[in-house]
């Protein structure tokens, strides 16, 4: 719990708002109303897209982080349309009606932190009835093929000199469970160090789309970032882009 209110004061210099991501997300809800971010941390993209005009639900399970969201929501409240509940994501079935959303999204490799693929497939179903038709659901998580292919033991270090913010990302895979240990590291100055380890889904390309497929989705893409650029073994994320 430490680590976690420890991130939550820091989320937004750790992880501030991309303007790729905020684009993409707009380009792709683009005419739709009521939009879902799931495992929506300090509520950064709820936040920007209730700023252009979408009614937005966002959920965390993190209840530090959605203090954070609550409260940079209070003081843009007469400009926008957004909730956020405390709320596995897995649980999205239940709070909300079928085709009660144009689009969903899940991003910050959120998803690989669900326990096994079995519980991610439901909720890609759940996602997918919660679409109404024609809705999106855009999903993105680190490229797992690439770390699994060259044996990546660390990400690169997220460095906020302004802030005086390091957050220091290592990965160790274990083969047999083909799971992978995530230890974190928090580095904030005049502050002691945080750590946290968490498992996590190593999951590949192809499990995506299959997961998607199985769901009920025609219509998938996938791209290596959110600028669209093609998917390929080297570059470091899988965005999907999947049409109900």
């Amino acid at each position: 719990m430490e680590f976690y209110q420890a991130i939550s004061k820091h989320y937004d210099a750790i992880f501030p708002l991309g303007e790729a991501q905020l684009k993409l997300l707009s380009e792709e809800f683009a005419g739709k109303n009521k939009i879902l971010d799931l495992a929506c941390g300090t509520g950064t993209y709820a936040l920007a897209l209730g700023a252009k005009g979408f009614q937005v639900y966002g959920l965390d399970l993190d209840a530090s982080m959605v203090a954070e969201a609550r409260s940079k929501a209070a003081k843009e409240r007469a400009k926008v349309d957004v909730d956020f509940l405390v709320a596995d994501m897995r649980d999205c079935a239940e709070l909300f009606s079928p085709k009660s959303f144009g689009g969903i999204f899940c991003i910050g490799n959120s998803l690989v932190h669900l326990p096994s693929k079995e519980h991610l497939g439901t909720l890609v179903k759940n996602v997918f009835d919660l679409l109404e038709e024609g809705g999106v659901f855009i999903s993105q998580i680190v490229n797992y093929d690439r770390v699994l292919h060259y044996g990546i033991t660390e990400l690169p270090v997220i460095h906020n000199r302004q802030a005086g913010v390091r957050f220091i990302r290592k990965y160790k895979y274990n083969e047999e469970h083909r799971r992978i240990i995530f230890s974190g590291t928090l580095e904030v100055e005049g502050e002691k160090p945080v750590t946290n380890s968490v498992t996590l889904l190593p999951l590949l390309k192809d499990e995506m789309i299959a997961m998607h497929q199985e769901a009920g989705f025609k219509q998938i893409e996938t791209f290596g970032g959110f600028r669209r650029e093609p998917f390929t073994l080297d570059t470091q994320a899988l965005v999907v882009v999947a049409r109900k």
